[in-house]
Protein backbone atom coordinates (compact mmCIF):
# COMPACT_ATOMS: atom_id res chain seq x y z
CA UNK A 1 0.00 0.00 0.00
CA UNK A 2 1.21 3.53 -1.32
CA UNK A 3 -0.47 6.43 0.59
CA UNK A 4 -0.68 9.06 -1.92
CA UNK A 5 -0.17 11.92 0.33
CA UNK A 6 0.50 12.60 4.07
CA UNK A 7 -2.20 12.40 6.25
CA UNK A 8 -1.53 15.73 8.66
CA UNK A 9 1.91 17.60 9.23
CA UNK A 10 4.97 15.48 10.45
CA UNK A 11 5.05 18.41 13.52
CA UNK A 12 2.16 20.61 14.88
CA UNK A 13 1.82 24.30 15.33
CA UNK A 14 1.91 23.67 19.21
CA UNK A 15 5.12 21.31 18.86
CA UNK A 16 6.74 23.48 16.39
CA UNK A 17 6.57 27.00 18.73
CA UNK A 18 7.32 24.54 21.59
CA UNK A 19 10.65 23.05 20.17
CA UNK A 20 11.76 27.42 19.76
CA UNK A 21 14.61 26.54 17.33
CA UNK A 22 13.39 29.11 14.89
CA UNK A 23 13.80 32.96 15.10
CA UNK A 24 10.26 34.09 12.84
CA UNK A 25 9.69 38.07 13.46
CA UNK A 26 6.42 38.63 16.00
CA UNK A 27 3.11 38.77 14.71
CA UNK A 28 3.42 35.42 12.10
CA UNK A 29 0.55 33.81 12.11
CA UNK A 30 0.06 29.93 12.67
CA UNK A 31 -1.90 30.14 9.33
CA UNK A 32 1.48 30.37 7.77
CA UNK A 33 3.27 28.05 10.02
CA UNK A 34 0.73 25.52 9.76
CA UNK A 35 0.87 25.71 5.58
CA UNK A 36 5.00 26.23 5.80
CA UNK A 37 4.38 22.76 7.89
CA UNK A 38 1.88 20.95 5.47
CA UNK A 39 4.74 21.94 2.06
CA UNK A 40 7.48 20.34 4.46
CA UNK A 41 6.31 17.41 5.17
CA UNK A 42 4.94 16.82 1.86
CA UNK A 43 8.48 17.48 0.46
CA UNK A 44 10.26 15.43 2.62
CA UNK A 45 7.81 12.50 2.55
CA UNK A 46 8.70 12.49 -1.29
CA UNK A 47 11.97 12.89 -1.04
CA UNK A 48 12.51 10.32 1.91
CA UNK A 49 11.10 7.74 -0.96
CA UNK A 50 7.26 7.77 0.48
CA UNK A 51 7.95 5.71 3.09
CA UNK A 52 8.25 7.95 6.33
CA UNK A 53 4.84 8.61 8.45
CA UNK A 54 2.02 6.72 9.74
CA UNK A 55 -1.56 7.33 8.68
CA UNK A 56 -4.23 5.26 10.21
CA UNK A 57 -5.80 3.07 8.12
CA UNK A 58 -9.40 0.87 8.32
CA UNK A 59 -9.26 -2.55 7.56
CA UNK A 60 -11.35 -5.98 7.61
CA UNK A 61 -8.87 -8.82 8.13
CA UNK A 62 -9.97 -12.60 7.95
CA UNK A 63 -7.89 -15.40 8.69
CA UNK A 64 -6.19 -16.64 5.63
CA UNK A 65 -8.14 -19.74 4.97
CA UNK A 66 -11.34 -17.72 4.76
CA UNK A 67 -10.42 -15.70 1.89
CA UNK A 68 -13.12 -16.18 -0.54
CA UNK A 69 -10.80 -19.01 -2.28
CA UNK A 70 -11.97 -21.24 1.10
CA UNK A 71 -14.37 -22.44 2.72
CA UNK A 72 -15.69 -21.28 6.19
CA UNK A 73 -15.01 -23.54 9.24
CA UNK A 74 -16.04 -22.72 12.71
CA UNK A 75 -13.76 -20.89 15.06
CA UNK A 76 -12.27 -24.43 16.33
CA UNK A 77 -9.50 -24.24 13.26
CA UNK A 78 -6.03 -25.10 14.15
CA UNK A 79 -5.28 -21.35 14.19
CA UNK A 80 -8.36 -19.65 15.50
CA UNK A 81 -6.76 -17.07 17.21
CA UNK A 82 -4.50 -15.24 14.40
CA UNK A 83 -5.74 -12.58 11.59
CA UNK A 84 -3.91 -11.03 8.96
CA UNK A 85 -3.91 -7.50 8.47
CA UNK A 86 -1.18 -7.29 5.75
CA UNK A 87 -1.24 -3.86 3.96
CA UNK A 88 0.49 -4.68 0.55
CA UNK A 89 4.07 -5.20 2.31
CA UNK A 90 3.49 -1.25 3.82
CA UNK A 91 5.42 -1.40 7.89
CA UNK A 92 2.17 -1.53 10.05
CA UNK A 93 3.39 0.88 12.89
CA UNK A 94 0.58 0.32 15.70
CA UNK A 95 -2.83 -0.55 16.17
CA UNK A 96 -5.13 2.25 16.79
CA UNK A 97 -8.16 0.62 17.60
CA UNK A 98 -9.97 -3.06 17.07
CA UNK A 99 -13.85 -3.58 17.25
CA UNK A 100 -15.95 -6.58 17.21
CA UNK A 101 -19.54 -6.35 17.10
CA UNK A 102 -19.53 -2.62 17.68
CA UNK A 103 -17.71 -2.92 20.77
CA UNK A 104 -14.02 -1.64 21.32
CA UNK A 105 -11.61 -4.92 21.97
CA UNK A 106 -9.27 -4.13 25.00
CA UNK A 107 -5.87 -3.52 23.93
CA UNK A 108 -4.48 -6.05 26.85
CA UNK A 109 -6.18 -8.78 24.66
CA UNK A 110 -4.46 -8.98 21.89
CA UNK A 111 -0.58 -8.25 20.24
CA UNK A 112 0.41 -7.40 16.76
CA UNK A 113 3.21 -9.85 16.05
CA UNK A 114 5.34 -8.59 13.18
CA UNK A 115 4.92 -8.25 10.49
CA UNK A 116 1.37 -8.41 9.86
CA UNK A 117 -0.59 -10.66 12.35
CA UNK A 118 -2.99 -9.81 14.97
CA UNK A 119 -3.01 -12.70 17.59
CA UNK A 120 -5.64 -12.47 20.33
CA UNK A 121 -4.38 -13.15 23.89
CA UNK A 122 -7.23 -13.50 25.95
CA UNK A 123 -8.60 -17.14 24.86
CA UNK A 124 -10.90 -15.56 22.82
CA UNK A 125 -11.56 -15.87 18.93
CA UNK A 126 -11.32 -13.66 16.46
CA UNK A 127 -14.71 -13.75 14.04
CA UNK A 128 -14.24 -16.34 12.17
CA UNK A 129 -15.41 -15.62 8.38
CA UNK A 130 -16.62 -11.88 8.93
CA UNK A 131 -18.82 -10.72 5.38
CA UNK A 132 -16.74 -8.30 4.23
CA UNK A 133 -19.14 -7.46 1.09
CA UNK A 134 -20.67 -5.55 4.10
CA UNK A 135 -19.18 -2.32 5.40
CA UNK A 136 -19.09 -2.27 9.03
CA UNK A 137 -19.87 -6.08 9.47
CA UNK A 138 -18.31 -6.39 13.20
CA UNK A 139 -15.09 -6.99 13.30
CA UNK A 140 -12.72 -4.17 11.69
CA UNK A 141 -8.89 -2.73 12.57
CA UNK A 142 -7.43 0.75 12.57
CA UNK A 143 -3.14 0.50 12.15
CA UNK A 144 -0.98 2.97 11.96
CA UNK A 145 0.71 2.16 8.41
CA UNK A 146 3.70 3.70 7.23
CA UNK A 147 7.22 3.88 8.87
CA UNK A 148 6.97 6.60 11.96
CA UNK A 149 9.50 9.44 11.47
CA UNK A 150 12.34 9.87 13.90
CA UNK A 151 13.59 12.60 16.14
CA UNK A 152 15.90 13.59 13.11
CA UNK A 153 12.78 13.54 10.19
CA UNK A 154 11.12 16.12 13.00
CA UNK A 155 14.08 18.18 13.71
CA UNK A 156 14.52 18.52 9.91
CA UNK A 157 10.66 18.87 9.20
CA UNK A 158 10.96 22.36 11.99
CA UNK A 159 14.05 23.27 10.44
CA UNK A 160 12.84 23.70 6.63
CA UNK A 161 9.60 25.15 7.75
CA UNK A 162 11.44 27.81 9.28
CA UNK A 163 12.81 29.01 6.95
CA UNK A 164 10.03 28.47 4.42
CA UNK A 165 7.70 30.67 7.08
CA UNK A 166 10.48 33.16 6.74
CA UNK A 167 10.71 33.23 2.46
CA UNK A 168 7.14 34.75 3.11
CA UNK A 169 8.22 37.37 4.83
CA UNK A 170 9.80 40.44 3.08
CA UNK A 171 13.01 41.76 4.55
CA UNK A 172 13.32 38.45 6.38
CA UNK A 173 16.32 36.34 6.00
CA UNK A 174 16.23 32.82 5.23
CA UNK A 175 18.76 30.03 4.67
CA UNK A 176 16.85 28.55 0.73
CA UNK A 177 19.31 28.33 -1.40
CA UNK A 178 19.46 31.28 -4.23
CA UNK A 179 20.23 30.37 -7.82
CA UNK A 180 22.74 32.57 -7.44
CA UNK A 181 26.35 30.55 -8.42
CA UNK A 182 28.65 32.97 -7.53
CA UNK A 183 29.64 36.17 -5.66
CA UNK A 184 32.71 38.03 -5.72
CA UNK A 185 33.29 40.69 -2.40
CA UNK A 186 36.19 42.70 -1.79
CA UNK A 187 38.38 40.53 -4.52
CA UNK A 188 36.94 37.03 -2.95
CA UNK A 189 35.46 34.86 -4.98
CA UNK A 190 32.56 32.83 -3.92
CA UNK A 191 30.88 30.04 -5.58
CA UNK A 192 28.02 28.20 -4.49
CA UNK A 193 26.51 24.97 -5.92
CA UNK A 194 24.07 24.89 -8.32
CA UNK A 195 20.63 24.38 -7.76
CA UNK A 196 20.06 21.92 -10.51
CA UNK A 197 22.65 19.55 -9.36
CA UNK A 198 21.52 20.06 -5.89
CA UNK A 199 18.25 19.18 -6.37
CA UNK A 200 19.11 16.44 -8.64
CA UNK A 201 20.86 14.99 -5.70
CA UNK A 202 17.96 14.67 -3.38
CA UNK A 203 19.17 17.87 -1.30
CA UNK A 204 17.67 21.14 -0.52
CA UNK A 205 20.62 23.09 0.97
CA UNK A 206 19.51 23.52 4.97
CA UNK A 207 22.05 20.96 7.14
CA UNK A 208 20.12 19.30 9.17
CA UNK A 209 17.55 18.69 6.19
CA UNK A 210 20.23 17.35 3.80
CA UNK A 211 22.02 14.81 7.04
CA UNK A 212 18.28 13.62 7.76
CA UNK A 213 17.84 12.68 3.84
CA UNK A 214 21.09 11.64 3.17
CA UNK A 215 21.00 8.89 5.83
CA UNK A 216 17.39 7.97 5.11
CA UNK A 217 17.59 8.03 1.25
CA UNK A 218 21.28 8.74 -0.21
CA UNK A 219 21.27 10.18 -3.18
CA UNK A 220 17.62 10.45 -3.52
CA UNK A 221 17.58 6.90 -5.02
CA UNK A 222 14.50 5.70 -3.40
CA UNK A 223 11.14 7.41 -4.97
CA UNK A 224 9.05 4.99 -3.29
CA UNK A 225 8.53 1.86 -1.27
CA UNK A 226 8.72 -1.69 -3.24
CA UNK A 227 6.14 -4.04 -3.60
CA UNK A 228 5.68 -7.83 -4.65
CA UNK A 229 2.72 -9.16 -6.40
CA UNK A 230 1.94 -12.86 -7.13
CA UNK A 231 -1.04 -13.50 -8.58
CA UNK A 232 -0.48 -17.25 -6.43
CA UNK A 233 -0.75 -15.43 -3.39
CA UNK A 234 -4.61 -15.41 -1.57
CA UNK A 235 -6.54 -12.10 -1.76
CA UNK A 236 -5.82 -9.56 0.85
CA UNK A 237 -8.28 -7.48 3.77
CA UNK A 238 -10.13 -5.03 1.98
CA UNK A 239 -8.74 -1.51 2.65
CA UNK A 240 -12.35 0.57 4.02
CA UNK A 241 -10.76 4.10 4.18
CA UNK A 242 -7.73 6.20 5.51
CA UNK A 243 -9.59 8.85 8.43
CA UNK A 244 -8.42 12.34 7.50
CA UNK A 245 -6.56 11.11 4.75
CA UNK A 246 -6.53 12.56 1.42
Amino acid sequence: MVLVAPCAPWVTVDEFKEANCCDLPDGVTDALILQALEATTHLLWARSGRRYGSCPVEVRPWRTRCSPRHTCRPCSCSRPCEVSIYLDGTYIADIDEVVVDGEVVDESAYVLVRPDRLVRLDGACWPACPDLSREGDGFSVVARAGIPVDSGGLLATESWACELAKACIPGCDCRLPSNVVMKVRQGTTIRFKDLVDLFAEGLTGIDEVDLWLSSVNPGGSILMPAAVWSPDLDPEPLRVHVPGGS
